[in-house]
């Protein structure tokens, strides 16, 4: 079994190998960890859930990841983190704070499950709705063209009002414009023929972080590195909206995998891009199943948001309950 530590359940497990990554956890069963990991057990007069609750604190995980010595495998040590002085009220008090986070912790593996299970009811209705039983094309021929982003030097101008995407600006089949930098409307003038902004055209990342598309809604003008493809679909047969969903799913992402080619940066090229087939019905199949999805992503990013203001809530219950500064009607500090 090599060299390795008991854990009790109840027990707090606490990385020490790079304490940034905020590794820590209550054991809900015994069993063995890495020497890697510090396990701590609550003293006689401590609630185990408390100095859970203490531990993944961001005043001791800060201190953790401050204090870490080591350049390649940074590491804290327990004379480092035991070192900290801790607010220790009453027993009662302890557990009513431990009841309260784990309250909170509870919503937090509620919500997440819930979009877990969300992301597996779409990911089902993506493949039964994509999985044939209409004309199959190709990607040329769903569009009347495939080019990609400016090839001439860009030069930002943090002052200038044209958005420029990068590849990390296209993520989970959307655009996020706030990863954008910003160009001058004479370097867009320059840069942006043969490949305007379109509403309802697709961005297709191409190059390292490959296969992740995302449809245009907007209606004003934006350029982008030559890194992205863009797609302009034969409207007349095929919407934006249904070719980034389809480009997402597990169809889309197998003959990404199988196109792309090279080592450092893996590309998947125009041609290659062009080449990808796609099931492709009628133009009102495509809106009802752009429409369904578009209900589940809503729900989805409404439970994520949810789950977002828990974390912040647990985040500043916890930094307030442990230094004190929330009175309780049960206990006092000692």
């Amino acid at each position: 079994m090599g060299i390795n530590t008991v854990f009790q359940t109840g027990d707090t497990l606490f990385g020490k190998l790079r304490p940034n990554l905020r590794k820590v956890a209550r054991a809900d069963f015994s069993g063995y960890c890495s020497t890697e990991i510090l396990v701590l057990r609550a003293r006689t007069g401590v609630d185990a859930g408390y100095l859970s609750h203490v531990l993944r604190s961001e005043s001791v995980l800060g201190f953790a990841a401050a204090t870490a010595f080591g350049t390649k495998m940074p590491r804290t040590s327990w004379s480092l983190v035991g070192a900290q002085e801790v607010f220790t009220p009453r027993f009662e008090t302890q557990r009513r704070i431990s009841e309260i986070l784990d309250a909170i912790d509870e919503k937090i593996k509620w919500s997440d499950l819930v979009v877990q299970k969300l992301c597996a009811l779409r990911e089902g209705i993506v493949s039964g709705e994509l999985a044939g039983g209409a004309a199959e094309t190709s990607l040329a021929d769903a569009s009347v063209k495939i080019t990609d982003g400016t090839h001439q030097s860009v030069v930002l101008d943090d002052s200038g009002s044209i958005p420029f995407l990068y590849v990390s600006s296209i993520r989970d089949g959307r655009i996020h414009w706030s990863t954008t930098g910003r160009i001058s409307d004479a370097t867009y003038r320059r840069i942006s023929p043969g490949r305007e902004a379109v509403n309802g055209m697709v961005l297709y990342t191409a190059v390292g972080s490959f296969g992740h598309a995302a449809a245009v809604d907007v209606e004003y003008p934006f350029a982008f590195q030559r890194h992205i493809a863009c797609i302009y679909p034969d409207f007349r047969i095929a919407r934006g909206t249904y070719l980034s969903i389809y480009l997402n799913s597990e169809f889309g992402r197998k003959q990404s995998e199988v196109f792309a080619v090279g080592n450092a940066q893996k590309t998947v090229s125009l041609s290659s891009l062009s080449k990808f087939k796609i099931w492709l019905p009628t133009i009102p199949e495509q809106d009802l199943i752009v429409e369904r999805i578009h209900a589940l992503d809503q729900r989805i990013e409404h439970e994520r948001a949810v789950m977002t203001k828990l974390e912040s809530l647990r985040i500043g219950m916890t930094s307030d309950l442990i230094a004190g500064h929330i009175p309780l009607p049960i206990g006092a500090s000692d």
